[in-house]
């Protein structure tokens, strides 16, 4: 049986920035995108719904990633940084 430390170990660390500054979490790479999203929104206190949605972007390539699939699908790796962008500048 794995151990704490183990299952810990598969998890990947990331930087997850936002307007609201960056957050350094592990996430585990069956997570789907959508995960990475609400967590990020509940962390820096994102509108949840606002009118024009948020978008999640990978800082390395800048490619938008697809909410319905996971970290691991796109090969996302140790360390690397992930954006929450709102798609259309909002005032405030």
């Amino acid at each position: 049986m794995p151990s704490q430390k183990d299952k810990k170990d598969n998890h990947l660390q990331l930087t997850i920035r936002s307007t609201a500054g960056p957050w350094q979490t592990s996430f585990n790479p069956h997570n789907k995108v959508r995960v990475v999203l609400e967590r990020g929104i509940d962390h820096f206190k994102l509108d949840p719904s606002p009118s024009s949605p948020y978008k999640v972007v990978r800082e390395a390539t800048g490619d938008a990633l697809a909410l319905d699939q996971t970290l691991g699908d796109y090969g996302i790796t140790d360390g690397e940084t992930i954006l929450i962008q709102a798609t259309r500048p909002t005032d405030g």
